[in-house]
């Protein structure tokens, strides 16, 4: 698989526990830190999320209030759920997590 050029740099964005990123072709992928889950996303939802300068992600960030959309219901109701499947058996020093883009983007939803 060939690295975007310049012009086909994937956006990242994100919201609370939700990480979305939106591939070159237009294609909006939503990653749930905390239950480890994928979802597609369509453009109403992607403005929903924060913009992370650079594709990086630093924290904390500041939530500003949004218009009340159900795209933005569905997001907090989705940030808010916790699987009791999903355990914390990480010891809490960690303090950053990699995603390899590239095997996200090619994940089909």
């Amino acid at each position: 698989m060939k690295a975007p050029s310049k012009n086909q740099e994937i956006e990242a964005r994100v919201f609370k526990n939700i990480l979305a990123l939106k591939t070159p072709e237009q294609k909006i992928i939503g990653f749930h830190a905390s239950n480890l889950e994928l979802a597609e996303l369509d453009e109403e939802t992607w403005q929903t999320f924060n913009k992370a300068p650079n594709a990086l992600i630093p924290g904390p960030f500041t939530f500003p209030t949004l218009p009340e959309t159900s795209a933005k219901k569905e997001i907090e109701q989705w940030n808010q759920e916790n699987f009791s499947e999903v355990h914390d058996f990480i010891p809490s020093s960690i303090r950053s997590i990699s995603i390899n883009v590239s095997q996200v983007c090619n994940l089909k939803c």
